[in-house]
């Protein structure tokens, strides 16, 4: 596996480079959604042309930046705990959304681009809205939760997932949750599983209790890590009456700052000390490993993003230039 960089920019005002808070690629993976100090741009992939340029709200920066299945639409959050829903072709708003007041952690569409899930930053409080109108459709507490990780919808939006660290000390354990929709608009919650990130007898003193998860686009692989001590891979599988659950397929030990699964699941990219490693997410692998130039000036406070056709992937670095890497030659086994 190769890797060609086919963009570095650094966005700038007057003579100060500008900072860089999310990143987020859109359908076709030509265009990027950048959130910057206090607006949200599109940019040209290849070239670092900003497209389109829209203000957000003054004094406060978009921390979350999610895009709808169908291309047409994406949520931007602010670290208010407001979003904003914006036409992708023209970033022109569509809605804003009001309802968490302690900043956002996560946002997943649904697979048919008709609702948009997010999450606060403390405690867990889901809300589920029409992404229309942005009506408030469902609000989702669950007391028992101290911070969500991820969330996504299943491929045939009737289940919503979430992995959250759960309200206790042990931190071997995060909570895998479902919440399932039906027809007449009841939701029914239930733990699916404690994803146990570490055995009993493995020594977690200094460990911290830093999780990072993310989902496959179809909800059915999910990687889930600790920061001091790897990360796991876990597949859906369904019983005879249909109940899901998942299982672990891989284990992988090392020391790093962020992780993101592909949209197809198939691969996990890491980032750690300057050094950017992708995954066979199937063998645990390391195919491929990047370190050079700016990479010891990596922002792994800000999660690098993977193009919905798994082939790209940008990420931002501490002297505030957003970098675009191709993956050449990916072929999973």
């Amino acid at each position: 596996m190769s890797s060609r960089r086919i963009l570095q920019h650094t966005f700038m005002d007057g003579d100060s480079r500008q900072s860089i808070f999310s990143l987020q690629f859109l359908r076709d993976g030509q265009r990027l959604a950048v959130g910057r100090d206090e607006d949200l741009c599109i940019v040209d992939v290849h070239t670092g042309a900003v497209l389109l340029e829209r203000s957000q709200a003054h004094d406060y920066v978009i921390v979350r930046i999610a895009v709808a299945p169908n291309g047409q639409q994406l949520a931007a959050a602010l670290n208010d705990g407001r979003v904003w829903l914006r036409d992708a072709a023209t970033l022109e708003c569509q809605a804003v959304l009001k309802g968490h007041t302690d900043g956002i952690s996560c946002m997943a569409y649904s697979a048919d681009s008709s609702m948009v899930a997010t999450t606060g930053s403390l405690g867990v409080t889901v809300r589920l809205w029409n992404t229309a109108d942005g009506g408030l459709l469902y609000v989702l507490r669950q007391p028992e939760f101290d911070w969500c990780a991820a969330i996504c919808f299943t491929s045939d939006d009737r289940r919503l997932l979430a992995v959250v660290l759960p309200d206790h000390d042990d931190i071997r354990i995060r909570d895998l949750y479902e919440w399932r929709f039906s027809a007449g608009g009841e939701v029914k919650e239930r733990r699916l599983d404690k994803l146990r990130l570490f055995s009993d007898d493995e020594n977690i003193d200094g460990v911290s209790s830093n999780t990072l998860a993310s989902f496959s686009s179809d909800g059915r692989r999910l990687c889930v890590g600790c920061r001091d001590l790897g990360f796991r891979l876990f597949y859906a599988t369904a019983d005879a009456s249909g109940e899901t659950s998942f299982r672990e397929i891989l284990m992988v030990r090392m020391e790093f700052d962020k992780t993101l699964l592909s949209p197809d699941g198939l691969r996990v990219v890491t980032v750690r000390l300057g050094v950017i490693k992708v995954w066979n997410a199937t063998t645990g692998a390391c195919c491929l490993t990047l370190q050079s130039g700016n990479y010891s000036k990596l922002d792994f406070t800000i999660p690098p993003a993977i193009s919905a056709d798994n082939r790209q992937f940008a990420l931002c670095t501490y002297d505030r230039s957003l970098s675009i890497y191709t993956l050449c030659d990916w072929t999973p086994s």
